[in-house]
């Protein structure tokens, strides 16, 4: 049925209506007496074939007990890095098939979509996807009833019929894309409610399929059964061609726990080292598959942690300390793998950026030689506590490990008392690593000779991330190497499941200690040298069952892989390379780092980056400001001063000038430090920079609002506030973010140390670790006290610094960091001195034309962005809040901005959108039937628009579902001569109210408009309050009846409800063949008004057919 829709300015309202259905003809009998006969010749046994997809993860010869796991496709996040969904892979020779089926084709929004080569860009884990796919399975040429459709268990055993439907024909019917190139397609399986949605799918990890709910919309953002072979340029071919498809990223969900999968999948490194991964019985829930070179990065974000990483939730979110996941990188195959295509696999490099592509037919034996150390008192010397530099060389690429033990015995890597070193080669040949003279705990080593150091490279080194599994009962995986004879051990690896410390000195759990959760493993680590036999049931954790799954960290309930990222990792290491080096008690000296202060603390962690070689550092006198001695910074930043004398005083400094200074840094630190060296060396005395650079989330999260006009002058009374807006959308991690009116990278501070900002004092506020804010979600900061007078319901954040007034009327600026000291966003208004220096114009971070304008808000006025949280960093679209001046400033997509407040006090929108965001929200049902009324009351559940009727704003709505909406929507079987009315049910359930409202509707096919249906010339009611009868014809009441053949005013879009407007042009004369209805429910000079409390925001239209 079609429908129209029209809506003006102030806003366009535009909205599609439940189509009510009278079926007329029948033809949904038809259709289903032809699908019940489809369904009967499917149900006999049929012949097992090959293939590769879901038959080929859970056979009809799986272990006793085993389940399944549905593949997702959705919106979600892990870590805030990789997306939950399944990207498939599949290698086609030009002019072979790719069959394709599944178990959510035709139902609801199922659909299979085939991208051809090369058409993907973006990092693994996050691609970008064209608009547009190659193949949709839903549009096959010519497409047969049910083809694609993999609706029974059989069927997926089955495997594809040929292409043309004479081979396998107890199998399923394909949809089938013929390759036109040589390359790797990209395919996405989407499940019945589309490709949109972050909603939990409803597996029921049912290995034999034996519920209806395997095959219907109850599978959400899941695919229970699916299939993607590949066959020749024969349509009569039932020969699969295996070992084509792979994913860098299987997203997948049982479901519930207590639902063990047993399936192996089989990577393949960069480097070309293949393996067989058997799950073994692991007992996850929502989880992805993916394998690295790293498993999790350290809290740098560049450092292999080799520890596991303890999220807050199930999504892995804010790991502790800092810790990072990294992104898949290796192809996982789901069969041995066809060596034809290992010259077409793409290549990622650990941050997931793309890095050529081909795999190596052999893997790369790895080999290093040349271990040397150059210490900071010469040759391979260090002076105490200083350090020095390893280098050697690699013949490959990979990952080393290199390890000074204190007792020349002793080489493990995580021990207190020795140093491990480990990073990532990205390229061949001389590597050179920076020691800063400490053991893992941080303490200086001792001074001694011939301190013994080894290194190793890995190759083939494979890490296997398991995210929010929460139980692993029986102890899988198992590794199995297939390529080599791993010195190791072709079933080795490694895991390390205790406590640590970061790089950057944060404690995750107890380091030494295993971390939280019920049922730990024993032993809570492998052997560091030797690892551990993944047969073995050594890392079996958790519990068995359906239990262990609460989703917060450390949860008394919670199973130890839950809210957890798990690392475990093989690789085939080098012949060891060792070396020796001395710690020698040296004069006394004075060194430091100068250092790029990330977290603009002005204190050097070790994760924070160094700044680069040459940097001029003087040693001065401070009675008489001589230079004692001159020296420069070496590549790590470092520099030292040898041969002071003790209980001397001395200066250290550096010209904040110097030309091998980056453009743009600047120190965030004093650029003299005077002490006294006593008896010991001094160390640490290190010099910070900040640096302007824009964070990733600018754009993304915005200062939308700000109140400095306040009201009151204590802090009790003070009213002034920040009002920040995630216009993303996905959710904003605030922790650690800092707010500030100044400039933390130049220490411009409003007053002496920070006196007049709005913490009184140097420091920001920082947002608390674990702050989150949801897309479209407000987050206000007030600078007053915490009491009744200063509060915003609708926003989800809040915080008070309880701090008299401070932002400053005549001028100010505001500045939101990220955790990196990134500048996420900045406004400026006014002028003075509290405007302190702006950023850099070259990072576009806000245009000052018209920043004096808004310094003019009156008392208890705020400025606001409009529109709404889109920031076009420009001072053009700010305005005290409602005075239009941004609409003469130029401010493209100008929109008024509004005033919530209800006491006649302020003019401000704090906590809520700035600009009238107006709803209009339809539903249409079949109220009458020959005159009597129909009395039920329908919940749609399966249309697009099956939320609209649960709208919370309709009236008597507590249960959940809306008693004012009155009929159903299929009217059942009718006979000409039947009378039926319609009413189209409206509601206003936004925060605006709504100005101009047409709703048109098209009379149903087989059906003529009853002209007098309530009156004598009026066929149409129009009830906001009280009821009012409309007249037919286009005079002065809002109603007017269209008949066949008569243009509709441009107002009025004809709107297909399936296929949305088509085009978006007014109802023409030739394609109103049926008649139709206009209604003007809201007028230019009237409105809707919003869902207040008191308002009155609904109503509807009715009018009748008689059926012919």
């Amino acid at each position: 049925m079609n429908q129209l829709i029209s809506g003006a300015s102030e806003p366009l309202m535009s909205k599609h209506l439940l189509a009510a259905n009278n079926s007329i003809p029948n033809r949904y009998g038809r259709l289903l007496g032809s699908l019940a006969l489809s369904l009967c010749a499917l149900s006999s046994w049929m012949q097992p074939v090959n293939a590769e997809g879901s038959r080929t993860l859970y056979p009809s010869t799986a272990p006793t007990g085993s389940s399944r796991a549905n593949l997702e496709w959705r919106t979600n996040l892990y870590g805030n890095l990789v997306k939950r969904r399944t990207l498939l892979k599949v290698y086609a020779n030009q002019g072979e098939y790719i069959l394709l089926g599944s178990s959510a084709v035709e139902q609801g929004s199922g659909d299979i979509l085939v991208y051809n080569p090369n058409t993907f860009t973006g990092n693994v884990g996050d691609e970008n996807i064209p608009g547009t796919p190659d193949f949709k399975c839903s549009t096959q040429p010519n497409k047969k009833p049910g083809q694609g459709y993999i609706s029974s268990r059989a069927l997926e055993l089955a495997g594809p019929q040929s292409v043309d439907g004479t081979a396998n024909t107890t199998g399923y019917i394909p949809c089938y894309y013929k390759a036109p190139s040589t390359g790797v397609y990209n395919v996405v399986m989407y499940g019945p409610i589309g490709g949109d949605s972050g909603a939990d799918g409803g597996p029921t990890g049912e290995l034999d399929m034996g519920s209806p709910n395997n095959f219907n919309s109850t599978q959400g953002s899941t695919v229970a059964a699916w299939d993607v072979t590949v066959r020749s340029s024969d349509p009569k071919s039932t020969t699969d061609i295996n070992g084509r498809l792979f994913s860098y990223y299987l997203a997948l969900f049982t479901g519930n726990n207590g639902r063990p999968l047993n399936f192996p999948i089989y990577p393949i490194t960069t480097d070309g080292y293949k393996y067989k991964v058997e799950l073994r019985g692991l007992d996850p829930n929502g989880f992805v598959i993916f394998g690295n070179q790293v498993g999790f990065f350290d809290s740098d974000g560049k450092t292999p942690l080799y520890h596991d990483i303890l999220g807050q939730d199930s999504q892995i979110s804010n790991p502790d300390g800092n810790t990072k996941l990294a992104r898949p990188q290796y192809g996982t195959f789901f069969n041995p793998i066809d060596s034809t295509v290992l010259s077409y696999i793409d290549l990622y490099a650990t941050d997931g950026r793309y890095d050529g592509t081909g795999v190596p037919s052999s893997p790369v034996t790895p080999e290093v030689k040349d271990l040397k150390f150059t210490g900071t008192a010469g040759a391979n010397n260090s002076s105490f506590g200083t350090g020095g530099t390893f280098t050697f060389d690699s013949k490959e690429k990979g990952n080393y490990e290199i390890v000074i033990s204190l007792d020349g015995v002793n080489y493990d890597p995580t021990k207190a008392q020795n140093r491990s070193l480990r990073g990532i080669m990205a390229a061949v040949g001389v590597q050179s690593v920076f020691w800063n003279g400490k053991d893992n705990s941080g303490k200086d080593f001792p001074v001694g000779t011939n301190y013994k150091v080894r290194v190793k490279v890995h190759s083939g080194e494979y890490h296997f991330p398991l995210l929010d599994a929460e139980n692993n009962f029986t102890g899988g995986p198992t590794i199995t190497m297939l390529n080599g004879t791993n010195p190791l051990g072709n079933t080795t690896a490694f895991y390390d499941d205790r406590g640590y410390t970061t790089i950057g000195g944060i404690n995750v759990g107890t380091p030494g200690a295993v971390l939280c959760g019920v049922g730990q493993p024993s032993p809570t680590f492998s052997n560091t040298i030797s690892g551990f036999n993944t047969e073995s049931n050594n890392r079996k954790f958790g519990q068995s069952g359906n239990q262990g799954n609460p989703g917060k960290k450390c949860d008394p309930a919670g199973s130890f892989g839950d809210t957890k990222g798990l690392d475990i990792w093989t690789y085939f290491p080098a012949s060891a390379q060792d070396s020796q080096l001395n710690i020698i008690d040296s004069k006394l000296t004075i060194s430091g780092t100068l250092y790029k202060d990330n977290d603009g603390n002005s204190k050097f962690d070790s994760a924070e980056p160094t700044v680069p070689a040459g940097i001029t550092v003087k040693l001065i006198n401070p009675t008489d400001n001589s230079v004692i001695a001159t020296t420069t910074t070496n590549e790590y930043g470092a520099y030292i001063f040898t041969g002071v004398t003790s209980n001397t005083n001395y200066q250290v400094q550096i010209d904040p000038n110097d030309s091998k200074i980056p453009t743009g840094f600047f120190l965030s630190t004093p650029k003299n430090l005077t002490f006294k060296v006593t008896t010991d060396s001094l160390s640490n005395q290190n010099f910070g920079f900040n640096v302007y650079q824009v964070s990733l989330d600018a754009g993304k999260v915005i200062i939308n609002e700000a109140f400095y006009k306040e009201t009151g002058a204590t802090a009790d009374t003070n009213d002034e506030f920040i009002e920040i807006y995630n216009a993303s959308n996905s959710i904003a991690n605030l922790s650690y973010w800092k707010l500030m009116d100044g400039n933390l990278i130049q220490n411009n501070i409003d007053g002496i140390n920070g006196i007049d900002s709005i913490t009184s004092k140097s420091s920001p506020y920082l947002f608390p670790n674990g702050t989150t804010l949801a897309p479209g979600k407000y987050a206000v900061i007030w600078i007053g006290k915490n009491n009744p007078n200063h509060q915003s319901p609708k926003a989800t954040v809040q915080a008070w610094l309880e701090q008299t007034p401070k932002l400053n009327n005549d001028g100010d600026d505001i500045w939101l960091y990220d955790n990196q000291n990134q500048i996420v966003d900045y406004i400026a208004y006014g002028s003075g001195s509290e405007v302190n220096t702006p950023p850099p114009t070259f990072l576009n971070l806000w245009n000052s034309t018209y920043q004096s304008a808004l310094a003019g808000a009156l008392s208890g006025q705020s400025i606001s962005l409009t529109k709404n949280g889109l920031d076009g960093n420009t001072s053009a679209c700010w305005e005290p809040t409602t005075s239009a001046i941004a609409k003469t400033q130029g401010c493209t997509n100008y929109l008024p901005t509004r005033n919530t407040d209800t006491t006649g006090k302020y003019k401000t929108s704090v906590g809520a959108n700035n600009n009238d965001p107006a709803k209009l929200v339809l539903v249409k049902r079949i109220t009458k039937i020959n005159g009597a009324e129909v009395t039920e009351y329908v919940d749609d559940t399966t249309s697009a628009k099956k939320n609209d009727d649960n709208d919370p704003n309709w009236p008597n709505s507590n249960s959940g579902f809306s008693t004012f909406l009155r009929g159903a929507i299929n009217g059942g079987k009718v006979k000409p001569g039947d009378e039926l009315e319609y009413t189209i049910y409206f509601l206003s359930s936004g925060e605006g109210a709504i100005k101009n409202v047409n709703i048109c509707d098209l009379v149903p096919n087989n059906s003529s408009f009853v002209d007098n249906a309530f009156a004598s010339g009026s066929g149409i009611a129009l009830q906001i309050g009280s009821t009012t009868n409309l007249t037919n014809a286009n005079d002065s009441d809002r109603g007017q009846y269209l008949a066949p053949g008569t243009a509709a005013p441009g107002t009025c879009n004809k709107v297909d409800i399936l296929n949305g407007v088509t085009p978006p042009n007014a109802l023409s004369a030739a394609q109103n063949t049926t008649g139709a209805v206009l209604v003007n429910v809201i007028n230019g000079s009237t409105t809707l008004p919003d869902a207040a409390p008191g308002s009155l925001p609904y109503g509807f239209i009715r009018f009748h057919v008689k059926v012919k």
